[in-house]
């Protein structure tokens, strides 16, 4: 019997940078396919720079018959392209094309109007896909399959009821890394690095924030063993993999849990790094030892703004103090530390802009990202955005850069949001720039301890030379001075 093949598909997101990060939900999904017997492949436009006709030729040569997209915001007008692009070739090999993703979750009937689009899945995709894949020559039982959008022989869309959260994690087979083209990166201080994820969800309610809609404000955690299990395992299948990055919404929620966590880590002596993010007032001084001592690195923590009463419209919940002594334990445990601000929130001005990039510049972070607020659907913010501002576009294609702003608060002007958010991004390069000063030795003894070939060796000896003769120079003209 012949195995049905899939291709699946993580489209580029940014018009401007190139960001090498595995998408998990794909990875988990093409997981969970090939433990049911199920051919896959992952095209990932972004990390390989696909242009919408390139993925239409890649797909012509592999001969699929299943091709899903993963599709949040952002990515929906890469996926809208492709898809014109893709028509031609649907009709003549009769293609099954399903939509998945944060953006199907939210806006599901708008992934189902796109050109091509057969089936829509609403939720989490790794049951439902093997499930819907057991009957897709069978129409009559679509109806069967809960959790997805799907045309009846009538043309007409039909909702199936929602599929209940996969409650035990562990069930889950381990993400296929291997499928993607660069299943790994260089960090920050040079080593090579993944993704993982320990947990589902969030509790929180952020105003600009779609987790409440996507999650329910539920979250739920794989068990530690689980999580190492999984480490160790890409530790095996790739030896360059030293770093993990953990993508959890609020790594530190529950505290016996990290406890737990890093104490499989250094019971197993895993001898790894790991950055993670977290909320201000869920950090305590034991936690952030006992994850240093398992290898944190790096941490990011969400500030959002500088101002009491901006973070009272954002439903933050947290104290300016609360973020003052979190980055005060972060430093105490020599781990860098990076803040997460915002610019545009609800209630911004000129005026408190300025005070979240002053406070931001004097917590001496060792990295800070001042994003610009965007409407995302699912969001309150989104939802509700004329009680706070007006939104200057609705079309997805436009969020596909920074600029212009997609939301601007009501006492503030176009003008004086894209001023404000120059000086922050003026500001972070700064930052950033020191950093990068302070830790140049740092990233280059890592990188020599991960040469694996003479032509690594020459470009990191020609790095070196080059570095080394700047500081020669600059220390001549210490001496020197004209």
């Amino acid at each position: 019997m012949k195995r049905i093949k899939v291709i699946l598909i993580n489209p580029a997101w940014s018009q401007e940078v190139c960001i090498p990060r595995i998408n998990l939900g794909l990875a988990y999904v093409a997981s969970s396919l090939e433990s049911n017997g199920y051919e896959v492949e992952i095209l990932d436009q972004m990390v390989e720079r696909l242009s919408s006709e390139e993925v239409c030729e890649r797909i012509q040569q592999i001969s699929a018959e299943i091709i899903g997209f993963t599709c949040n915001t952002v990515q929906y007008g890469f996926v809208e392209e492709t898809l014109k692009h893709l028509l031609n070739v649907k009709r003549k090999k009769r293609i099954k094309i399903i939509v998945g993703g944060v953006h199907a979750r939210i806006r599901p009937m708008e992934c189902m109007n796109l050109p091509g689009v057969d089936f829509v899945i609403k939720g989490e995709g790794e049951n439902t896909i093997v499930e819907l894949l057991q009957y897709i020559d069978d129409a009559s039982k679509y109806r069967d399959v809960r959790g997805i959008f799907y045309r009846d022989e009538k043309d007409q869309i039909i909702e199936t009821p929602d599929r209940p959260f996969l409650e035990n994690l562990d069930e889950l087979p381990f993400p296929s890394r291997r499928l993607f083209p660069k299943p790994h990166w260089l960090n920050s201080v040079g080593i090579y690095e993944t993704t993982i994820q320990a947990t589902r969800g969030c509790p929180f309610d952020c105003v600009y924030c779609a987790s409440p809609k996507l999650w329910k404000r539920k979250v739920r955690f794989r068990s530690t063993k689980n999580v190492v299990d999984e480490m160790e395992e890409i530790l095996k299948e790739f030896p360059d993999i030293k770093s993990f990055e953990f993508v959890d919404d609020t790594f530190t929620l529950k505290k016996e849990y990290v406890m737990s966590l890093c104490d499989e880590m250094l019971k197993r002596k895993l001898k790894v790094k790991f950055q993670a993010e977290t909320r201000a007032d869920f950090l305590t001084a034991d936690t952030i030892s006992k994850m240093k001592r398992a290898g944190l690195y790096w941490i990011q923590i969400g500030l959002e703004s500088g101002n009491r009463e901006v973070l009272r419209k954002a439903k933050k919940k947290i104290d300016l103090e609360q973020v003052k002594r979190a980055v005060r334990l972060v430093k105490s445990n020599r781990v860098y530390v990076e803040l997460l601000c915002q610019v545009g929130l609800p209630g911004e001005t000129k005026e408190t802009a300025g005070q979240t990039i002053k406070f931001a510049q004097g917590l001496s972070p060792d990295s800070v990202c001042f994003q610009l607020t965007t409407p995302f659907p699912g969001s309150e913010l989104c939802e509700q955005a004329t009680r706070w501002g007006r939104v200057t576009t609705y079309n997805y294609n436009e969020y596909l850069t920074i600029l212009p702003p997609k939301f601007i608060p009501q006492d503030m002007t176009e003008k004086e949001l894209i001023e404000m958010k120059h000086y922050a991004d003026k500001v972070a390069r700064e930052i950033e720039v020191n950093f990068a000063k302070r830790t140049r030795f740092i990233r280059y003894k890592n990188r020599i301890k991960q040469i694996r070939s003479w032509k690594e060796a020459k470009e990191i000896l020609l790095k070196a030379l080059r570095l080394a003769r700047s500081l020669v120079f600059q220390i001549i003209h210490n001496f020197n001075p004209q």
